[in-house]
């Protein structure tokens, strides 16, 4: 990102001391210590939505809707350490516990977490590109129905942009582009409490064919005009993601939203309805200043602003880069929870932090000589650019020092790590399963029943009951699979 950009982005309320980061320290001897206010989780695909809905609807999940990124952003996994005093914390923490198939692995999780006040946070003024897909597919026709049962990629666009809408301040300003088979800006840039922006929105109707790459250039040509009018700009796309005229591959877009992010704009999409395209959800939502959201229902809309605004307009950190150094006779195997899963290495990135109620994580597995554990573990180099532009570089060291396991053959530094080490199991477990299960059933059920009683397991060790959506995905999934139900493919179908 260039300087002249980056120094633009600076927010008064939040001038920290980010240099100073969380400096050099041992996990192990800081891990009762407070971690920070609150949360910070990679951008990339922030929920489960996608595949809960195709198991609503009777269909097995196909591996492209379990991603362990969107597992990973639905729980709070925080690390202790020491207090966090910048905008973006991170630390680390080890544990050792055997995967799906009995074999033990040493794991180091990788934790984020932010000193803001939510009570006293302030964003940054916010250009918000409204880029709304009225192709046919989306049904914005009966965009307007009373029923809530009713949730069309259309009426979940409708009732989301108002929401959003309404979340903005006079001092914000607000684009509103259309795309189907052709592109309208319906209007360039207005403020944020103009009641234009809901007239507008409730007129809008179907009108052909998706041609998203053309509503996408639009939106970045208004982005770069209207530079100046807010500190944040950032489109947001409300589309079911079925292209069909001009750019239809994930690599063609990534192009548009690469030279979009290189002028500072962020992207946040929102797939809309059943029949979402999930793959090409993933592959953009890792780009720079990118996220993603998924909708089924239209109870989705308010949980979701509940959640997740003004946080999903609110990057905090770019160009994170990790570089694992495992301790001696030790290596990395695999890493969960990156945005555009998988990645294997010790060099590792995430394009960019974005403030979270929840604190977010990054997960490594670790093999070892076979004869020991003890010392596994690893140094981890860290850098970072915050939004100011200021360079952040740190590190930090989480090693096992041979604490006895427990009646399960574990060991976990901190509860957070079995946590994550229990969802990065279950959704590569699901993951494997799904792809089995369009070739080989009797394998596909075998493996899902280790996942259901893995996270069966780790779930009643923890007593934490926001597990217990994840005990009811996976038993829900094995349940079809053991009935013979169709495989969705995530457009619908």
């Amino acid at each position: 990102m260039k300087k002249t950009f980056l120094s633009r982005l600076i927010v008064p309320c939040l001038l920290v001391s980010v240099a100073s980061g969380c400096s050099a320290f041992s996990s192990s001897a800081l891990s009762g210590a407070p971690a920070g206010d609150f949360g910070a989780t990679p951008g990339g695909v922030k929920d489960l939505s996608s595949a809960r809905a195709l198991v609503d609807n009777g269909q097995v999940p196909p591996a492209s809707a379990l991603l362990t990124e969107a597992a990973f952003a639905e729980h709070d996994l925080p690390l202790g350490g020491a207090p966090c005093s910048s905008i973006l914390c991170v630390r680390s923490a080890v544990g050792i516990a055997p995967d799906l198939d009995a074999k033990q692995s040493g794991w180091l999780q990788v934790g984020m977490s932010s000193n803001i006040n939510p009570a006293t946070y302030k964003r940054p003024t916010l250009h918000a590109i409204f880029t709304v897909d009225v192709s046919g597919s989306m049904g914005w026709n009966s965009a307007h129905s009373d029923n809530p049962d009713y949730a069309t990629a259309g009426r979940l666009a409708y009732l989301l942009s108002r929401k959003i809408a309404s979340q903005l301040t006079p001092g914000d300003s607000v684009s509103l582009v259309t795309y189907g088979s052709n592109v309208s800006t319906v209007f360039e840039s207005i403020a944020g409490d103009d009641p234009l922006i809901f007239s507008s929105i409730e007129k809008l109707t179907t009108a052909g064919s998706t041609n998203m790459e053309a509503g996408l250039r639009r939106a970045y040509e208004i982005a770069n005009r209207r530079k100046g009018v807010a500190v944040e700009s950032r489109v947001f796309l409300f589309s079911d993601e079925q292209p069909n005229v001009g750019a239809t591959t994930a690599t063609e877009f990534q192009k548009i939203l690469q030279s979009g992010a290189s002028e500072g704009i962020g992207i946040t999409l929102f797939g809309l309805g059943l029949g979402h395209s999930n793959e090409l959800t993933q592959q953009l939502s890792h780009l720079r200043g990118a996220n993603a959201f998924g909708l089924a229902k239209t109870s989705d809309v308010d949980a979701l602003i509940e959640d997740s605004w003004p946080w999903m307009a609110s990057p905090i950190a770019y160009d994170l880069k990790l570089n694992v150094q495992p301790t001696m006779g030790f290596s990395v195997t695999q890493n969960y929870g990156f945005p555009g899963d998988p990645q294997s290495g010790s060099v590792l990135d995430v394009s960019t932090v974005f403030l979270s109620k929840r604190k977010g994580a990054l997960l490594m597995q670790l093999a070892g000589n076979g004869t020991t554990w003890n010392g596994a573990g690893a140094s981890t180099k860290l850098s970072y650019v915050t939004p100011s532009g200021q360079p952040v570089m740190e590190t930090f060291s989480s090693t096992y020092t041979g604490n006895p396991l427990d009646a399960r053959n574990m060991y976990f530094e901190q509860p957070a790590v079995g946590k994550t080490v229990a969802l990065a199991l279950l959704m590569s477990g699901m993951k494997d399963a799904a792809v089995l299960y369009a070739t080989d059933k009797s394998a596909a059920i075998a493996k899902m029943e280790k996942v259901v009683s893995r996270i069966s397991d780790d779930a009643k060790a923890f007593a934490d009951s926001s597990f217990d959506r994840d005990v009811k995905l996976a038993s829900d999934i094995l349940a079809l699979m053991k009935k013979g139900a169709p495989q969705g493919d995530l457009y619908g179908r």
